[in-house]
């Protein structure tokens, strides 16, 4: 799913798009069980990698700043006639 999401925001997406992609974004990376947030990385033997772990959890929550960030920027511009601050 980010591969073709990011695919889709190379080439250009409408800010409905843009929406879609980002609430896609949010809810794929939830504490839910097929959340992204209750995944952990592993060495080859099985065990936890912390250090991988920590980034793997860094650049989620970067996808999210990045949804978040997006989706209250749509909100912004519908409440105030496509003005964006």
């Amino acid at each position: 799913m980010y591969e073709e999401a990011a695919g889709r925001l190379e080439n250009g997406v409408t800010p409905d798009q843009l929406h879609e992609i980002c609430k896609a974004v949010l809810n794929s990376i939830g504490a839910h069980p097929d959340g992204l947030l209750v995944v952990y990385v592993q060495k080859p033997d099985g065990s936890p990698d912390e250090a991988e772990t920590e980034k793997y959890y860094a650049l989620l929550m970067e996808l999210r700043v990045f949804a978040r960030r997006n989706l209250r920027e749509a909100r912004l511009s519908w409440m105030f006639n496509g003005f964006r601050w």
